[in-house]
């Protein structure tokens, strides 16, 4: 069939979400385009690589580019809005990868039996939020692939070369995920009705259906006419990715300050020239892949190492070294896989109870604590790099005393998949007192069996299970049963215990000094929101389903448990404005040996039975001491040691409020409890004779009271978190 290709747009009868949902459920906003794009193609490759070889090779290519120059290969219509959209000269880029199966299996959908695997082309370039069924894979086939349709408005060509038999076969095809309902939106809904912003070009077999384009010929013409696009040959296989206009907004990190220093990958002009491209993507490149660059001994030899090429370099060659930190953490990766041996690398498993069928260890730590005048970091002349935190994409923390320490995780595909230097997973490990730079790396365990309480046979499903579609956090999920589990939280606790007990074992004692220090961190993290307001209204929830089983609904986002499709936002159910407790802090004093004072307002709303709850804070949740108990099975770190009702304002349904009255109830948990005739207070007590909540019975509803309570935080491994909620009378 002569060109141009064939234009099909999905509508809303055959698919149930449209592209801005695809495009909005990859959560990475925060993100450079570009890390996001190196992330999930380089992952994409690795995957498929061809069994038994021992490299793969992913090379990136910017170039200049003409919408106009798509004329004849794509129908005038789609020209002329890409041409209307990006009028002036353009910057592409092609993702080509060599040393992989390429886009193999069925092309159609709706022909597959239920025994028929769907192959890569469908899983790339149709299928959307179904899991990676291989063996340490990188995550979804789905959800982010969108990466591509984020950096580029435009058509996306997907070209490929395989092996079928003794033969080999080639494949192209264009594609697109857009939000039809905006203007520029080349699928828009006043060009093609109830367009759902998906669409492809090929080769139209029926009014249905839309096939790759397989002529030899066509194919030549095509690459051709697009200019610089290498055609595979001889007996390469592989896939090339080419996306024509590339988005000038949210690629990489701009400074146009020239005052303000800025390393040399990132930009200073609003508008990034291809060299700025290229050198951005060769340190995300290190940055996300420092474990797997040029290195034989990954995984001992039975996954490839990557090849990675960036224009004409080679990112680890001669013209084109590592920075120091992606060298650091590939010795760090080869330590603890036993590959190398370093006595300056701490090697640690970090265990965790009742966990896995096969052992305790979740994974390996490895850590080292660096000189900033070492020439392992090249701070010093003549390299003059920049800190470590900076060449991992963070920010200095310059307003704490000492070093932030820096923590990367990976798992089996080897990509790292955050770095963290402040927050929940380095929360308890002191910034470094001499201004050294600690270093560690933590790797999953992946082969370990999970118990019966987890969806997943083996911690490496569980983790990629959950992991969101930019992959760029671990999140715990739920059992079988529905229940929360806390197997991230644990793992995390597990690392900084570690860190502490190899590194900074002299720990200051909790006096006025060192919670002044925490203050912040404190403020931050003992909820609610509201420090010093009136309480605020119940917060909303939200309510995700699964776009293939819309009988799913579940308060967070995630993965379907039936087919692993990641979940959309369906609805926010808002709670009826004052009828729930709300609770807020209004005041903390930070006192000798660990005691904190809290002045808290509490709004009983129409409850006239009350819990306060003492619980630890977790990543977008909390841990009552109960699970603590049955979790991480040591001693709860804080607990309430006395309190005092100073003030109270009486509810008076719907006319005016009494103004505040003066009370003294002081309580002390758990040795007593303190009545009024319209205020009580109930201590009950806790393991091993502690306090972790109260009940309040407050007989007028609507009513506020102003309570102090003292808290003994026994350690500083987790923050405290006062959860107030209703329960029966």
């Amino acid at each position: 069939m002569p060109l141009p290709l064939d234009r099909k747009v999905k509508t809303l009868d055959a698919l149930t979400y449209t592209g801005e949902t695809a495009l909005r459920l990859l959560m990475a906003a925060d993100t450079p385009g570009i890390d996001l794009l190196v992330r999930e193609s380089i992952q994409n490759s690795l995957d498929a690589s061809v069994q038994d070889t021992g490299s793969v090779t992913v090379e990136f290519k910017y170039a200049t580019f003409q919408a106009e120059t798509l004329r004849g290969i794509l129908d005038d219509e789609t020209v002329d809005g890409l041409v209307r959209i990006h009028p002036e000269t353009s910057t592409s880029l092609y993702v080509r990868d060599l040393g992989t199966a390429g886009l193999s299996g069925p092309t159609l959908l709706r022909k597959l039996s239920q025994d028929d695997r769907e192959g890569n082309y469908l899983k790339l370039c149709f299928s959307m939020g179904a899991a990676q069924d291989e063996e340490g894979a990188g995550g979804s086939w789905g959800f982010g692939k969108t990466v591509f349709f984020r950096a580029c408005h435009a058509p996306v060509m997907f070209y490929s070369r395989f092996k079928d038999g003794d033969d080999y076969r080639e494949r192209l095809i264009f594609y697109i995920i857009e939000d039809p309902r905006h203007e520029d939106a080349l699928t828009r809904r006043k060009v093609a009705p109830a367009s759902t912003g998906f669409a492809w070009w090929g080769i139209a077999s029926n009014e249905h259906d839309i096939l790759p384009c397989e002529s030899g010929g066509e194919i030549t013409d095509i690459l051709r006419r697009l200019g610089d696009i290498p055609r595979f040959s001889g007996k390469e296989t592989g896939t090339l990715i080419f996306m024509p206009c590339l988005r000038k907004e949210g690629q990489m990190p701009v400074v146009l300050n020239p005052l303000e220093n800025a390393p040399y990958w990132i930009c200073r002009s609003p508008s990034p020239s291809i060299r700025d491209f290229e050198e951005y993507t060769k340190v995300t490149i290190q940055r996300w892949y420092a474990t797997r660059i040029d290195n034989p001994a990954f995984a001992d030899g039975r996954k490839p190492y990557l090849i990675a090429k960036v224009g004409t370099s080679q990112v680890g060659s001669p013209g084109s070294p590592l920075l120091p930190l992606p060298v650091l953490m590939r010795h760090l990766y080869d330590v603890a896989s036993e590959m190398k041996l370093d006595d300056r690398v701490v090697v640690s498993d970090i265990n965790l109870n009742n966990t896995f069928t096969n052992g305790s260890s979740a994974g390996k730590l490895a850590a080292i604590r660096v000189a900033p005048d070492d020439p392992l970091l090249g701070m010093i002349p003549p390299e003059n790099y920049p800190t470590p935190i900076v060449q991992a994409g963070g920010d200095e923390l310059i307003d704490q005393p000492g070093t932030a320490p820096i923590l990367a995780m990976t798992r089996k595909p080897g990509m790292i998949v955050a770095y963290e230097n402040h927050g929940d997973w380095v929360q308890s490990i002191n910034p470094d007192p001499e201004g050294h730079h600690l270093i560690s790396l933590f790797i999953l365990r992946s082969d370990a069996l999970m118990t019966d309480r987890y969806r997943s046979s083996t911690l490496e499903e569980e983790v990629r299970l959950n992991e969101p579609a930019a992959h760029d956090r671990w999140l715990s999920g739920t059992g079988r049963g529905g229940e929360r589990l806390r197997l991230v939280e644990n793992i995390r606790l597990g690392i900084q215990k570690a860190i502490n007990r190899h590194f900074y074992t002299t720990r200051p004692p909790m006096t006025v000094e060192r919670d002044s220090n925490l203050s912040t961190i404190v403020g931050d993290r003992l909820l609610p929101q509201g420090f010093g307001n009136e309480p605020e209204p119940p917060s909303i929830h939200q309510i995700w389903t699964c776009p293939n089983h819309p009988e799913i609904r579940l308060r967070a986002p995630g993965t379907c448990p039936v087919c692993n499709a990641q979940l959309i936002l369906l609805e926010r159910d808002v709670p009826a404005r004052g009828k729930l407790p709300q609770i807020s802090i209004l005041q903390q004093n930070f006192l000798p040996n660990g005691i904190i004072e809290l002045d808290i307002q509490l709004y009983n709303g129409e409850a006239t039975s009350v819990e306060v709850s003492l619980n630890a804070a977790s990543e977008g949740s909390h841990i009552s001491v109960r699970e603590w108990g049955n979790e991480i099975q040591s001693t709860f770190p804080f607990e309430l040691l006395s309190g005092r009702v100073y003030k109270y304002k009486r509810g008076v349904g719907k006319g005016r409020q009494l103004s505040w009255a003066e009370r003294d109830l002081a309580f002390a948990a758990p040795q007593g409890n303190a009545t009024d005739p319209e205020i009580q207070v109930i201590s009950p007590h806790g393991a091993a004779g502690s306090c972790h909540h109260l009940v309040l019975g407050i007989t007028p509803v609507k009513s506020r009271i102003k309570f102090s309570l003292l808290v003994r935080m026994h350690s500083s491994e987790a923050m405290p978190v006062l959860i107030a909620k209703q329960i029966a009378p």
